[in-house]
Order: C-alpha cells, then structure tokens, then sequence
C-alpha cells in the first residue's frame, strides 16, 4: 500500500503486476493522472490509444 497516488507508484504496480504473469490490458480507465499516460505505454506498448 503506497501513502499517495502517483504515476511512479503505478509503474511499481504495473512491473509487479508483469512480474506475476500479466501480459495483455485490454482496456485502462484513467482519471487524468500527471504522466499515466506515459506510463502505461512503457509498460504494455501494445496498448492503443
């Protein structure tokens, strides 16, 4: 559990999530997160927009 929301904290969340077996996200739900964007594209390029 992280004490504030960022978008590094969802790169910790995202490499994590990969590290178990996650391969494919069909859809992100964002609310505007400064640098999620960047963020989800770093970690599943395959993602379009």
């Amino acid at each position: 559990i992280y004490p504030q929301e960022s978008a590094s904290v969802w790169d910790d969340i995202f490499k994590d999530l990969k590290s178990r077996g996650l391969e494919r996200v069909l859809l992100f739900v964002t609310d505007g997160l400064t640098g999620i964007e960047d963020v989800i594209k770093n970690n599943f390029p395959k993602v379009k927009e």
